[in-house]
């Protein structure tokens, strides 16, 4: 801890949801929270996070009680609303259903909407960012922790899949298998926390480059834009998934 104040022990986080389901699960599960506050568009996708994060909790036998979460629905961004019509509906949204002290902390994460709106109607004096391997509060309060290793399957259940590896296929939670027999190896990145890598053997036609296409978008639906690395030897492929990483940075989540 810095000389800045030191924050009380009743202190909220406050993340709306993103892809990042990672850099989420470690900022709640660091015990220093006497509640966390979900922000998201979907409330079953928020239920289905908490409970994921809960599941892991209880499997890395942590020490201290899994926290408080509450959840608080907020208007999404879509085509067919404008921005300012976003904001404006997700300023009255958090003004009457959120409350934030001097000491509650915002984690990065959402779209950039979403975290410039967030800040500018509820006023945050800290926000919680993840940098170079750990988790970092800047602001009122200054702290850093180092983030959880997580293994592969750590890293699973948290976007909701279970990896079976004779067979190489993923299954959701709605029971949906995903087969990938070009799959080669799994690994959670380290040096870029927050993402998994995919190693594929060479695809030798052109349908099994459809397919491959195919298998990436169906993971993509449970790990989001910005949390898959791969490793190929295909310059097509290679360039169809440099274009897949660089979405609307506005729309972004992080």
């Amino acid at each position: 801890m810095s000389e800045l104040e030191h924050p009380a022990p009743e202190r909220k986080l406050h993340a709306v949801l993103g892809f990042s389901k990672v850099i989420l699960a470690n900022a709640i599960l660091n015990g220093k929270w006497s509640e966390v506050v979900l922000y998201s568009s979907s409330k079953e996708s928020a239920i289905s996070t908490k409970n994921r994060i809960k599941k892991l909790h209880n499997k890395l036998k942590k020490q201290h009680k899994f926290p408080i979460i509450k959840i608080i629905e907020i208007p999404k961004i879509d085509e067919h609303k404008s921005i300012i019509q976003m904001f404006i509906e997700l300023n009255d949204k958090l003004k009457t259903e959120s409350k934030v002290n001097t000491q509650d902390v915002l984690l990065y994460s959402g779209t950039v909407a979403h975290i410039i709106q967030m800040i500018k109607s509820l006023d945050f004096k800290s926000i919680l960012i993840s940098e170079d391997g750990k988790l970092k509060i800047k602001g009122r309060y200054e702290e850093s922790w180092e983030m959880m290793h997580l293994t592969v399957t750590d890293y699973l259940i948290l976007h909701g899949l279970r990896y079976k590896e004779k067979q190489k296929k993923f299954i959701t939670e709605d029971n949906e298998e995903i087969i990938c027999k070009r799959l080669e190896e799994i690994t959670v990145e380290q040096k870029d926390y927050g993402k998994i890598r995919f190693k594929w053997a060479s695809l030798p036609s052109s349908n099994a480059q459809r397919i491959f296409m195919y298998q990436v978008l169906k993971l993509r639906e449970s790990l989001g834009t910005q949390t898959m690395k791969h490793t190929i030897d295909d310059d097509l492929i290679n360039k169809w998934l440099k274009n897949m990483e660089f979405p609307d940075t506005w729309e972004e989540e992080e």
